[in-house]
């Protein structure tokens, strides 16, 4: 492994995590309002 791909590799990891924040917010909120809260 280069030493150029651990930053890339670190920085797929934080934009995958805050995907999936962003997902798991929306899905919430869709549920939310599906729900009626």
């Amino acid at each position: 492994m280069n030493v150029v791909e651990i930053p890339l590799l670190a920085g797929n990891q934080v934009f995958d995590i805050q995907l999936g924040g962003i997902a798991y917010r929306m899905v919430y909120s869709i549920g939310a309002l599906l729900v009626g809260y």
